[in-house]
C-alpha cells in the first residue's frame, strides 16, 4: 500500500511539472514597452470588441516634427538676409506660425486613439482620444472649454422638431488674450499694428471689447428646426417647390445686456419693447421673401436669442419648460444610447434634415430638364452618398484631454469612406456638367453641320429647278434631292427630333426654311431670328433655322 502511494505521489509530481513548464512555455508573455507611451490612458476610454480599435502614440512624431522645424529654421536663418525685405520677413513669420502650433496644443498631444462598435441595428458608437499627461494641457485647444465636464442644460432648449443643433464651451476671452500674446510675441511689427490696433478702432465705434467679451459667460450655440406644419412655396427652376419652413436660432449665454443693448443702439430702425424679465428688438424685413422671415433678438434669464421669428424663441423657451422637446423624440432617445450624460459641448443633426436636401436634390433634377442620359448620371451619382444621417456626439475635457463620442447610423466602414466619397463627389460635380455640356455642343455643331448640308443641297437643286424642292416636310423632298443632290439626306437631328422645313413662294421669291428644335424638341416657328450665347445646358433647348442658305438662328460662333 506504501508503495502504491508513494507512486501516486511521485506520478503527480511529474504531472505537475509537466503541466508547468508546457503552460510556461505556450502562455504569451507580456512585454513592457522599453519608451513611455500613453497607451493605457487612451485605451482606458476606449471601447472593446467593435469594428475599430487603434492607437497612435505621438510623442515620437511630434520630436521629430520639432527637430524637422529647427532644421528649416536654420535654413530660414542663414539665408534670411538674402530674403528679408520691409513688408516680408520669412524668419519671423515662421516663428510666429510654428509658436502658434506649438502653443495651441497641438505639440503636447502624447496619443490618439478611436474604437468604434454596434449598439443596435444601423447605430454605432464611436470614440476618439485625443491625450496629453496630466503635467501637460498649456495650449489653447485644451483651455477654449471649462476644465471639466458639466451638465449640458442647452440640450433641454431644443423643440421635438429640432434638425440640427450644436452648443459649445467657446471662452472668447480667453481666445481673443491668446491672439495678441502670439502676436504681440512676433517680429512682425506690421501685424502688430493690425491686431493690437482692433481694441482701439471698435472703442472708436462705441465698441468695449474687453466687455463685451466680459458679457459673455462662454456657452453658445445654434438650432436649426423644420416647421412641417407650415411651408413655403419656392422656386426650383419651372418647377415651385413647396418646403416646410426653417426656423433658426443663435443663442449665447450672457452675464448681463451688454451685447443686447450694443446691436439695439447698432439698429435704431428696430422696434424695441419689454415685458416683465424679458428685452425684445424686433427687425423689419420686406415681405418679399421666400419664406416667412421676421427676425428678433431677445434676452431673457440669461440668455440671448437671435432668431428667425418670435414663435421659434417661445417654442425654445416652451421646450426648457416643460421638459417635452427633442430629449423626449423616439429619434433622439436611440441616438443617445450609451452616451455621456456630461460634457463640454454637443452636436445633433436628424435623418430629417437630410432628407429634406435629398428631396430638394431631386426636385431640382426634376427642375434641370435634365435629359434622359443626363438625369440617369445625376440619379447614379446621387444614389452613392448616404441617406438617412443622423448623429449625436459629445465631446469632454478634461487634465488629459479631449474624448469625443458619436452614435451615428453610418457605419464606420462608410464614415471611413466619406472622404474620398466627398472628394469623388465634388469632382464629379466639376466633371459631368462639363462632360454633358461638350456633348450637348457636339450635338449641337452636328445639327449646325446637318442644316448647312441640307442647305447645300437645296441651293444646287434651285440652280438646276429655278426653285426649292416642293414640300412641306423633309420626308416629302427626300426623293427630289437623293441621291443626284445629297447621297443621303439626314431627316433627324443629333438628339433625334425631325427636322423642319418650309417653302413659301411670294411675288415670284422662293423662300425655304430648314430648322431643329434643339435638345427638347419644340421649335417654336420659323419667323424667330437672332444669335444667342450658349452659357447653360438649357441653352441647347432652343431652336437653330437657316433661311435661304444662311443662319438666320442660333448659337454664337466664336
Amino acid at each position: 500500500m506504501k508503495k502504491i502511494l508513494i507512486s501516486l505521489v511521485i506520478g503527480l509530481l511529474i504531472g505537475a511539472l509537466a503541466v508547468f513548464f508546457i503552460l510556461k512555455e505556450t502562455t504569451p508573455q507580456k512585454i513592457e514597452s522599453a519608451e513611455k507611451n500613453s497607451f493605457y490612458e487612451v485605451s482606458s476610454k476606449l471601447n472593446l470588441g467593435g469594428n475599430l480599435y487603434f492607437y497612435v502614440s505621438t510623442e515620437k512624431v511630434i520630436q521629430t516634427v520639432e527637430e524637422f522645424a529647427g532644421k528649416i529654421r536654420k535654413i530660414l536663418e542663414s539665408q534670411a538676409a538674402k530674403i528679408q525685405s520691409e513688408k516680408m520677413n520669412p524668419l519671423a513669420i515662421f516663428d510666429l506660425v510654428f509658436r502658434m502650433i506649438r502653443n495651441c496644443g497641438l505639440m503636447e498631444i502624447s496619443g490618439i486613439g478611436m474604437s468604434s462598435i454596434a449598439i443596435g441595428k444601423n447605430l454605432n458608437h464611436t470614440t476618439f482620444v485625443l491625450h496629453h499627461y496630466p503635467d501637460k494641457g498649456k495650449g489653447l485647444i485644451w483651455n477654449l472649454m471649462e476644465s471639466a465636464p458639466h451638465e449640458m442644460t442647452e440640450i433641454k432648449l431644443l423643440p421635438a422638431n429640432t434638425v440640427m443643433a450644436g452648443f459649445a464651451d467657446v471662452k472668447l476671452k480667453t481666445l481673443w488674450q491668446w491672439i495678441k500674446k502670439e502676436v504681440e510675441a512676433s517680429n512682425l511689427p506690421e501685424l502688430k499694428k493690425g491686431i493690437l490696433s482692433a481694441e482701439p478702432m471698435l472703442k472708436a465705434q462705441g465698441i468695449e471689447l474687453e466687455q463685451l467679451l466680459d458679457s459673455l459667460s462662454g456657452r453658445m450655440g445654434m438650432v436649426m428646426a423644420l416647421d412641417a406644419e407650415n411651408t413655403s412655396r419656392i422656386p426650383l427652376g419651372q418647377i415651385p417647390v413647396d418646403l416646410p419652413n426653417p426656423d433658426m436660432a443663435l443663442i449665447f449665454s450672457a452675464e448681463n445686456s451688454y451685447l443686447f443693448d450694443l446691436l439695439q443702439k447698432m439698429m435704431p430702425f428696430a422696434q424695441k419693447s419689454e415685458e416683465k424679465d424679458v428685452k425684445k428688438l424686433i427687425i423689419p424685413l420686406p415681405p418679399t421673401l421666400p419664406i416667412p422671415l421676421k427676425p428678433v433678438i431677445w434676452l431673457k434669464d440669461n440668455l440671448l436669442f437671435v432668431a428667425s421669428n418670435e414663435e421659434f424663441v417661445k417654442s425654445i423657451l416652451s421646450a426648457r419648460k416643460k421638459g417635452d422637446g427633442l430629449i423626449k423624440t423616439e429619434e433622439f432617445k436611440a441616438l443617445s444610447l450609451h452616451m455621456p450624460k456630461k460634457g463640454n459641448s454637443f452636436r445633433f443633426i436628424s435623418a430629417r434634415l437630410v432628407d429634406l436636401f435629398l428631396d430638394i436634390q431631386q426636385k431640382a433634377m426634376q427642375a434641370s430638364a435634365m435629359g434622359k442620359e443626363e438625369d440617369k448620371i445625376a440619379r447614379e451619382i446621387f444614389d452613392l452618398f448616404p441617406k438617412n444621417l443622423a448623429l449625436y456626439g459629445i465631446t469632454r475635457n478634461s487634465d488629459e484631454g479631449l474624448v469625443f463620442t458619436v452614435n451615428t447610423n453610418l457605419s464606420f466602414e462608410y464614415i471611413a469612406l466619406l472622404p474620398a466619397t466627398a472628394a469623388v463627389g465634388i469632382a464629379a460635380a466639376v466633371a459631368i456638367p462639363n462632360i454633358l455640356t461638350a456633348k450637348q455642343k457636339g450635338g449641337q455643331k452636328a445639327t449646325m453641320s446637318d442644316l448647312k448640308m441640307i442647305s447645300m443641297a437645296i441651293e444646287t437643286y434651285m440652280i438646276d429647278k429655278g426653285y426649292p424642292p416642293q414640300g412641306n416636310t423633309l420626308g416629302e423632298i427626300r426623293a427630289q434631292l437623293e441621291p443626284f443632290y445629297i447621297k443621303k439626306l439626314p431627316l433627324k437631328d443629333a438628339w433625334g427630333n425631325d427636322f423642319l422645313y418650309r417653302y413659301i413662294s411670294q411675288d415670284g421669291k422662293h423662300v425655304y426654311y430648314i430648322g431643329s428644335g434643339g435638345r427638347d424638341g419644340v421649335f417654336e416657328g420659323f419667323e424667330q431670328s437672332g444669335f444667342y450665347m450658349v452659357t447653360g445646358v438649357n441653352d441647347f433647348n432652343k431652336d437653330i433655322i437657316i433661311k435661304n442658305g444662311e443662319f438666320t438662328l442660333g448659337p454664337q460662333v466664336k
